[in-house]
């Protein structure tokens, strides 16, 4: 009998959990702790079920889980839908056990559901995110015994955002707004309704943002000098903190750092913002190229890779979504500190700015905002203005020939 491959399997996987009446969301769920599982067995070239790799798989999250990258429900989950898998591929089955949860809604909203997470103009993730929206306001008319969306009108929605405005916050408010304003638009197109209620939903909603401290500079230059830099793994994780401490790039733009992006001649880096697709040039300050060059020469496992940043077990991929986030925090934990996110020295390099007098005006392009709406919460850097703040630019360009080694 032919062994099946890690594909035939979790597709046998997802049609259980369908047949066992699990929701469209349930199972996207699982899909995902599945891909990444799949994505493990291609990175290590075996496209068959391989017991060993599941493991690695499982004992790769309580790592994260006990270093502060996943909190306790997303680790029970990944690892309780890898096992479900495992037993699948060892028993030809999976005890799901009875499902059929109630969505608490008339089977004429549900049918909308199923529509809407169908329409070809939206991806899966997307109509699922807009599905967080419709299920509330489509339970919510059939508890006001609104039988057919065909019975709404503008009375009616502005009734449902009013009593929903009584308890939730601002943002929820305008998230809500945004969700109905795509439902309505999907139920015009469907030709469920006969107009989509835009100007219900073009009116602007206040939004509230939280104002978040920055990380104490004690507490950066701590997790700095925690870090081992007479290892590979050590030299690594060193060049990326810098990285994000002193420049403000994203997590995810560290990760997609490739050579081409480095002019180390005119010492810049330039990417195309993955967030924005906005081009950004910022500065390679001297401290940030020796770190990188000292991983590149000296950690960096032999690849042709385009990555600069890899993961260091063979065959060495680039950097997974939560990598950086899982490192910043395995030093933040070892020093006793509580879980943070990486986005947080982007924002403690814009409070440092400000607090050394850089007008509120200057700061989006090291930040790489498109609009200054963005930009508030962290504070503006204009490129032309970096050499009159405190960010130590000497050595931000390669030195001379003949003067001393450069970068």
């Amino acid at each position: 009998m032919r062994t099946k491959t890690i594909d035939e399997l979790v597709e046998n996987a997802l049609a259980l959990c369908r047949e066992q009446g699990f929701t469209e969301a349930s199972t996207y769920s699982k899909h995902k702790v599945f891909k990444a599982i799949i994505r493990k067995h291609n990175e290590n070239g075996c496209d068959t079920y391989n017991a060993d790799l599941l493991a690695e798989y499982t004992l790769a999250q309580k790592d994260s889980y006990e270093h502060g990258g996943l909190k306790r429900d997303s680790y029970n989950f990944k690892v309780k839908t890898a096992l479900q898998l495992k037993e699948l591929a060892e028993t030809g089955t999976i005890d799901y056990g009875c499902v059929n949860r109630s969505t608490g809604m008339t089977d004429y909203y549900s049918g909308i559901i199923d529509r809407m997470l169908s329409f070809p103009e939206w991806d899966g993730k997307y109509a699922h995110g807009i599905r967080r929206y419709a299920m509330p306001f489509f339970k919510w008319l059939a508890g006001n015994q609104i039988a057919s969306i065909s019975e709404v009108d503008e009375s009616v929605i502005r009734k449902y955002m009013t009593e929903s405005a009584k308890r939730l916050r601002l943002n929820s408010i305008h998230h809500i707004n945004r969700g109905l304003r795509q439902t309505f638009y999907f139920l015009k197109e469907e030709g469920l309704v006969d107009q989509d209620y835009s100007f219900v939903f073009s009116l602007p909603l206040p939004k509230e943002h939280r104002v978040r401290k920055p990380i104490p500079h004690e507490e950066i230059a701590a997790i700095l000098g925690s870090i081992d830099q007479s290892t590979p793994q050590g030299k690594r994780d060193y060049a990326m903190i810098l990285t994000g401490v002193v420049t403000g790039l994203r997590s995810v733009d560290i990760r997609e750092l490739k050579f081409e992006n480095i002019d180390w001649i005119n010492g810049e880096i330039r990417i195309s913002q993955t967030k924005t697709g906005k081009a950004l040039a910022l500065p390679l300050t001297k401290d940030v190229g020796e770190a990188v060059k000292n991983y590149i020469l000296d950690g960096r496992p032999d690849s042709s890779s385009e990555y600069i940043f890899l993961r260091t077990y063979a065959p060495h991929p680039k950097l997974t979504t939560s990598a950086i986030y899982n490192v910043f925090n395995k030093y933040r934990f070892a020093l006793g500190l509580p879980r943070c996110g990486f986005h947080d020295l982007r924002r403690a390099l814009g409070t440092s700015l400000v607090t050394t007098g850089t007008s509120v005006t200057t700061v989006a392009q090291v930040l790489g905002h498109r609009n200054l709406e963005s930009t508030k919460q962290y504070i503006n850097l204009d490129v032309e203005h970096l050499r009159g703040v405190g960010l130590g630019l000497e050595g931000f360009m390669p030195k001379e020939e003949g003067d001393g080694d450069g970068i």
